[in-house]
């Protein structure tokens, strides 16, 4: 670290001692660059010092001006000075050496006139690199200018718009007068209106353009000018040409005013064009050239056309169209100039009235051009154009032309179709020989547009009657009765037209004939799912929706009557049938589903339908979906239906209890304040998912539909048959597998040697949950409560657990163990021979979950048992001694033996209350007695006492009587 501090003390040292003065110096740079400054540096306190002054000339672009004819480039730079020297170059490389720089020379030749530059080019390439470098009158530098591009100089040369002038046909005399004021600039031409009735006025003023590289500056701007008069036919030809010249002086503001006053009059017997030109052409002009004195000439030209036109032949025609009107053509006269003959109808049009005056149509040769409104078309061979169609507003106008003569006709029209007018000219060349209005009043067409609503109330038995209104004063839509639920929500512009024998009545294309006194029978219509039946009564119609489909959106019928070939009336008429909502839900109900609560659905409106959904929370019921609309609000006299069977909602909205069944599934409804209530009572084995479908009709019509799709909880049911045989161990559990209640499988036996799963229908064993309840008997005979059951039941301890409990049934004992939600099962003794018949249910809060039947086929003997008795000590005191019991047992071999001994597995066997707490007896013997051939009796004889501190309770146990046959 100490020799790298060293290092940069001498190296700062090092740069301190430098102390040679620098000379000034310019510094020329990135002219994006900020500039910056350097400071003095102090090698000690009394050494020598160095100053350093920099000067930053930043570069400016500019643009030039290139003039192709004197092969020069024009610049103006406003910054200079007349004592300013120039430097014209292409590079810069002398710029950091002020020495140099001072005795540089241009390397091109230029002309400078404060504040304007003009470069030759000789020598140079358009391409190079052109820097202006400016500097002062002592040499130091100012600034520099780079030329960045250049653009070409081009002279202007201005025009002003052809005038129209159209003149008597009876005088050919055209006089024109020149005497205007006008200034001129690129952005105008010559205002105002310049042609009067025969006198034509303008005086010219207009600006002289002066060249962007410095013409004009001197003091000699003496303007030679001159106008031009050329005369031309309509073919193009010329027919007289004048040239009027006059002098002028260009002011300091380059304004130039044609001073010469032009009269000019010639007298025509056909079209022409006039073409007025004015020239300035200023000379006189004195410019600096390398210290020589030059003259140069900007011309500055402007041009008025007027044109006079021979009038067309003129007239005016008044056509009128009815309702009667057949589309038919009109067919129009034709006349010369010579005759001049006014319009006549050649023939008969129905439906239209007719008036004119001025003169006629001109009679249309090949080549003529027929224009309507400035549409244009070439009339062909013979004077023949086939049809065509012109629209003029709403108004479609046919025409067509044959032997030269106009044919008119009406192709269609708007609603209440306005007068409208069609000019129609005639071009021969470009001469204009015809211009004749027609005024058009097309038949009466009427249009509106109305909407109607239909609420849930309507009675759809009853029509509803329009008005009807005339063609020539035509009102709105309305109503003509009061029938409740119907509502005329608007109607706009016009209703419809009275019909009369004939019409055509027209509803969304299908169509039907009108008979006599305006009537037409009852028939139908179907708009989407919205059946419309309709009738007309003395012209004017009816309507009645008879069906409609869920959620009906708005229908169109576009209603139209047509009389003869025109349509005289439409309505677009938009409908809205009666609200009718339809859903569909999805609701599941799982084991712990009370059936003593009901499942409160919400309501909704026929406006807002919403989703169905729960207004209460039960314990293992989802609504899983709902799509569509709920179940609608119901009020009093509503009917629900619900899967056929019917009931009227009454005050309030209120409906009592009502049970029903579909199938196994039992369930019950009511309604309070108009919402739906159900619950689910009883349901089968495995019950599949049921539909309970719930209508609701309001007066005639059915206002709500929603499809329940209900799964009650699951029940599973089975039977298995267990075979025990002479290995298996008395008392062992069998044990069974847990099932899913979502998949439920058949049982399935774990490995235990002596028992096997001999057969097995339906499913198993679910898993048992805390809370759950086994029940065991042998009573198979149907239950009538699930509350009073009556069999022997223990309840499902924590972790899915009970403890094992023996149960006497019917020929035996078995054992009931659960562990892990799994049943296990042991056979602890039965009657020989005889099967041990279990029903084992399972019960989930309310519900049943599971009922099976267990068949267990004990070991075969060769022996029947004809008695059994319970060795029974009956009820002792605690403290008890010394007390005897005895037991008969009486055996019948099957078959014949030589031999056979009886003995008991244990003399003092062990007995068990409830609570698992032991008491023993003791001293058991066994006396045999041979009663008949095949026939025994076993006495079992034992002793016991009771400790003074035994636990109380029910006490039970067994002992094996061994035989050994012979």
């Amino acid at each position: 670290m100490i020799k790298k501090i060293v290092m940069i003390m001498m190296l700062i040292l090092n740069i301190i001692s430098f102390s040679k003065e620098v000379p000034h110096t310019y510094i020329y740079d990135n002219p994006e660059k900020a500039i910056t400054t350097a400071e003095t540096l102090k090698k000690k306190p009394d050494g020598a010092e160095m100053n350093i002054s920099v000067t930053k000339v930043k570069t400016q672009e500019i643009e030039g001006l290139f003039n192709k004819e004197d092969k020069k480039i024009y610049l103006t730079i406003n910054e200079l000075n007349m004592s300013d020297r120039l430097i014209i170059t292409d590079t810069l490389k002398d710029i950091k050496n002020p020495s140099k720089l001072m005795l540089s020379k241009s390397k091109y030749d230029y002309e400078y006139n404060y504040p304007d530059i003009d470069v030759s080019i000789e020598g140079m390439a358009l391409n190079s690199k052109l820097y202006i470098i400016v500097l002062d009158s002592i040499n130091n530098l100012k600034f520099i200018k780079k030329v960045s591009s250049l653009k070409e100089y081009k002279p202007e040369l201005y025009s002003i718009v052809d005038k129209v002038m159209n003149m008597s046909a009876r005088s050919n005399e055209v006089i024109f007068e020149f005497k205007r004021n006008y200034m001129w600039n690129t952005n105008q031409v010559i205002s105002g209106e310049h042609i009067s009735e025969l006198t034509k006025e303008v005086e010219i003023s207009f600006m002289a353009t002066s060249q962007p590289h410095g013409s004009h500056r001197g003091n000699n701007r003496t303007g030679y000018g001159r106008t031009f008069v050329d005369v031309i036919d309509a073919n193009g030809t010329l027919i007289e040409s004048k040239t009027f010249t006059w002098w002028t002086y260009l002011g300091g503001d380059n304004k130039v005013t044609v001073p010469y006053r032009i009269y000019y009059t010639n007298k025509f017997d056909r079209p022409v064009i006039v073409k007025l030109r004015w020239s300035l052409d200023l000379g006189g002009y004195t410019a600096h050239y390398n210290g020589g004195r030059s003259d140069m000439s900007v011309i500055n030209r402007v041009e008025q056309v007027f044109k006079y036109v021979v009038s067309p032949l003129e007239g005016t025609t008044n056509l009128s169209f009815n309702d009667n009107y057949q589309k038919s053509y009109a067919n129009f006269s034709s006349t010369s100039y010579a005759d001049s003959n006014a319009l006549v109808l050649e023939n008969s049009v129905p439906g239209m009235s007719f008036s004119t005056s001025g003169t006629g149509i001109i009679t249309m040769e090949n080549g003529d051009v027929l224009d309507i409104n400035g549409v244009q078309a070439t009339v062909g061979a013979s004077g023949n154009l086939g049809e065509r169609v012109v629209n003029i507003g709403n108004l479609g106008l046919k025409y067509k032309v044959e032997g030269g003569k106009l044919r008119l006709g009406l192709n269609s029209w708007g609603v209440v179709e306005p007068l409208r007018t069609a000019t129609i000219k005639v071009f021969r060349g470009a001469r204009e020989v015809t211009n004749h209005l027609f005024n058009i009043q097309a038949p009466k067409r009427l249009e509106g547009s109305s909407r109607i609503r239909f609420t849930e109330v309507y009675p759809n038995n009853q029509f509803v009657a329009f008005n009807g209104v005339s063609l020539n004063s035509p009102i709105a839509l309305a109503l003509e009765n009061n029938i409740t639920g119907v509502i005329l929500e608007s109607s706009n512009q016009h209703g419809l037209a009275v019909m009369q024998q004939g019409d055509i009545l027209d509803i969304n294309g299908v169509q039907a004939t009108v008979g006599a006194s305006g009537n037409l029978s009852e028939r139908s219509i179907s708009l989407g799912s919205l059946t419309l039946n309709y009738k007309l009564e003395n012209g004017k119609l009816r309507i009645r929706p008879t069906s409609w489909g869920v959620q009906e959106p708005q229908r169109e019928a576009t209603i139209r009557i047509i009389r003869g070939a025109n349509e005289i009336s439409k309505q677009l008429m938009n409908i809205q049938a009666p609200k009718k909502v339809e859903g569909n839900s999805r609701l599941t109900l799982r084991e712990y589903y009370s059936i003593n609560d009901y499942i409160a659905f919400n309501g909704v409106s026929l406006d807002n339908p919403l989703s169905l959904v729960l207004e209460n929370s039960l314990r293992d019921v989802t609504l899983e979906s709902s799509t569509g609309a709920g179940i609608v609000t119901m009020l009093q006299g509503d009917i629900l239906d619900i899967n056929g069977v019917q009931s009227t909602v009454g005050t309030s909205g209120n409906l009592g209890e009502i049970e029903t069944t579909i199938d196994t599934l039992r369930f019950a409804y009511k309604v309070e304040a108009g919402k739906l209530r159900v619950k689910v009572l009883d349901w089968g084995v495995l019950e599949p998912r049921r539909d309970i479908r719930i209508k609701i009709k309001r007066g005639t019509n059915e206002i709500s539909i929603h499809t329940l799709n209900i799964k009650a909880p699951i029940k599973v049911q089975g039977d298995s048959t267990l075979k025990y045989d002479n290995t298996y161990q008395i008392r062992t559990f069998a044990k069974f597998k847990g099932l899913d209640l979502s998949m439920p499988l058949p049982i399935t036996l774990e490995n235990i040697q002596g028992v096997t799963l001999e057969s097995t229908n339906g499913a198993g064993i679910p898993y048992m949950n805390q809370g759950d309840k086994i029940y065991i008997s042998d009573n198979f005979r149907t239950r009538r409560s699930k509350r009073a059951i009556g069999e022997t039941y223990y309840e499902i301890g924590a972790s899915g657990t009970l403890p094992k409990q023996n149960v006497k049934v019917t020929n035996g004992e078995i054992g009931v163990q659960v562990e892990g939600g799994k049943l296990n099962l042991a056979l602890n003794n039965w009657v020989v021979n005889k099967n041990v018949n279990v029903q084992v249910r399972i019960v989930r809060g309310t519900n049943e979950i599971m009922n099976h039947v267990f068949t267990l086929k004990a070991p075969d003997a060769p022996f029947n048992i004809v008695q059994q008795e319970i060795l029974d000590f009956g009820t002792i005191i605690a403290g008890a001694k010394n007390r005897s019991a005895e037991a008969n047992i009486k055996l019948e071999m099957i078959t014949d033996i030589t031999d056979i001994e009886f003995s008991l597995n244990t003399d003092s066997p062990e007995m068990f209350n409830k609570n698992g707490t032991i008491l023993k007896a003791r001293n058991l013997q066994t006396l045999v007695r041979k009663e008949a051939n095949k026939r025994y009796l076993v006495k079992i004889q034992g002793k016991l006492d009771v400790p003074a501190n035994q636990e109380l309770g029910e006490y039970s146990g067994s002992a094996i009587l061994e035989m050994r046959i012979k």
